[in-house]
This record gives C-alpha cells, structure tokens and sequence, in this order.
C-alpha cells in the first residue's frame, strides 16, 4: 500500500481554497499552474469587475466557462460569490 504526505487541507481540516487563501494572504509565492493559459483577452479583467459574469465573458469571447474562470483567478480578480442576482 503507498502511504500518501498529507496536506495542510487534511491536517488542518480545512477546505482546498481556504487553505490557497491563507497561504497567498500571508505572500507565500504559490507554484505556477500545471495548464498554461493563454493571454488574457484585453478588458476581461475589467469586463468581470463591471458586472459582467463568467458566461457572458467565456461566450463574448470564444473560452469555456472554467477557462474564463480560471484566466480570471491568474490575473488576481477577485470572484464574486455564485448566485448573484
């Protein structure tokens, strides 16, 4: 049987993002993502912060939901929570 490291997530009993938000507000510098995204179309930042929600973005400009979400979270934005009306 192979014994696996555990992770301050299962140490500490805490969720996977929650942990990822601890460690980037005390500047611990995270490694890069596996998946190399690709640029940012210009504004998208912008667009997310003015309103606009993921689906809107991923469709105006040709991505995937995730990937939309995922470029988002590379440029530093905050998300808000889901369900916002």
């Amino acid at each position: 049987m192979t014994s696996r490291t555990p992770t301050p997530a299962r140490i500490y009993t805490l969720g996977y993002r929650k942990v990822r938000t601890l460690l980037l507000n005390s500047e611990v510098i995270l490694r890069p993502p596996k998946i190399l995204l690709p640029p940012a179309p210009p504004g998208l930042a912008n667009a997310y912060r003015d309103g606009r929600s993921i689906r809107q973005l991923a469709a105006k400009h040709g991505m995937s939901y995730n990937q939309t979400r995922r470029i988002l979270l590379a440029e530093g934005v905050q998300l808000r929570p889901r369900g916002r009306s």
